[in-house]
């Protein structure tokens, strides 16, 4: 059985994998302060490990993580849908399109 000790160790790791992702964040926030940026949208699908693309009523649980962290250091973070809901080639019907809706998604930080 795996026991609550190890669940709580497990998780005290995954949100120390944050804290480095944060770091890295940090120096793309540094660089565009220095030309005066305020705001930096994340894309990069390598942050959470969920598909960002499907249409999720909330954060998934690594976004969430991930937006923690950001706010822990004093930013606003907030999850955005990124354009329009589409059908992806692949899962589109050949008759009439249709398909499974996804939707882009981005993380907004601010400062």
């Amino acid at each position: 059985m795996f026991s609550a000790a190890d669940a709580a160790r497990l998780a005290d790791q995954a949100s120390g994998k944050y804290e480095k992702i944060c770091e890295r964040i940090g120096e793309k926030v540094k660089e565009l302060s220095e030309v005066g940026k305020r705001e930096y949208a994340i894309y990069e699908t390598g942050y959470w490990s969920a598909e960002p693309t499907l249409r999720i009523p909330g954060p998934t649980e690594a976004q969430r993580l991930l937006m923690t962290c950001l706010r822990k250091y004093g930013y606003f973070a907030e999850l955005l849908r990124d354009g329009e809901t589409y059908v992806p080639r692949g899962l589109a019907d050949d008759y009439d399109n249709s398909g499974p809706e996804h939707q882009n998604w981005c993380i907004v930080i601010r400062w």
